[in-house]
């Protein structure tokens, strides 16, 4: 029998943190590949590792196709149950730093997914993919205050102004490609595009936020494994939330103009967010 692959490749924002640390390593039966949390990627297997190199790609990252062959048959003998998982949010996510040169660049996340898709096409193993979805006016929201260092450098501090980093994107200047890309973080249509051929499983994020019994239920019976809800708690843990303050939007706690941003740029966001 072949063993079955389960991929989640993000989205940032929805949990993946939380469920990277204490859900998914801890599901009985399951053998799971993908990210580990606390420290980067120090704690990841050397096989995820240049899994991650391959699929985040890069200027500098070249990978012959022999390399490519024998980093699929590495990667399939560490497959060892039936049931194998594997996350990496980073995937979805078009901002990074290169693990090589560690210098932030931009990668669009539709190259790096449809390279995930062809190395695990030919695997030759059962797979299928899966995604957590989060309403995109708030994980955009929520996902700039996170990747507010890489978006200074890459487009300078002046646009760690989420309303003046909404108008560069707006006014289609000369950067409106790489900046519509974090724009297009949660556009499942676009996502399901580049899986068009295959099941594309979508879990919510407001079950896990809202109602997590509901969200380990649904998980179990997509593994097709008996619910454990000895994990429950596990799932309402919060790992990972976004620093705020003020202006900039850097605090460890909320801050009012945040919480007013927030509000008002809701409906501006929902007129553009295709």
């Amino acid at each position: 029998m072949k063993p079955k692959l389960f991929i989640n490749f993000g989205l940032p924002k929805t949990s993946s943190t939380n469920l990277q640390k204490n859900f998914y390593p801890f599901i009985k039966n399951v053998n799971y590949l993908g990210r580990t949390q606390g420290g980067g990627l120090d704690g990841n297997s050397e096989i995820f590792k240049e899994l991650n190199m391959y699929i985040e790609g890069g200027e500098h990252t070249k990978f012959s196709n022999n390399r490519i062959e024998e980093l699929k048959q590495e990667f399939r003998k560490n497959l060892k149950n039936r049931i194998n998982l594997i996350s990496m949010e980073n995937w979805a996510f078009p901002y990074q730093r290169n693990v090589q040169s560690n210098k932030i660049e931009i990668v669009s996340q539709f190259e790096k997914l449809a390279r995930l898709k062809k190395f695990v096409e030919n695997l030759d193993v059962e797979f299928s993919f899966f995604v957590v979805h989060r309403n995109p006016v708030d994980g955009i929201i929520s996902l700039f205050v996170t990747a507010q260092n890489r978006i200074e450098k890459i487009f300078g501090p002046e646009y760690l102004r989420f309303k003046k980093f909404l108008l560069k994107y707006e006014n289609k200047d000369n950067d409106y490609e790489n900046i519509k890309l974090l724009f297009d973080v949660y556009n499942i249509k676009k996502i399901k595009e580049i899986f068009y051929d295959i099941n594309l499983k979508i879990f919510h994020y407001d079950d896990i936020k809202n109602n997590p019994e509901k969200f380990i239920n649904d998980f179990y019976s997509y593994l097709e494994l008996k619910t454990d809800y000895s994990l429950l708690k596990s799932i309402k843990t919060k790992t990972g939330a976004s620093p705020l303050k003020k202006e900039n939007y850097f605090a460890k706690t909320p801050s009012y103009l945040f919480v007013l941003l927030k509000k008002l740029m809701t409906k501006y966001l929902k007129d553009r967010i295709k």
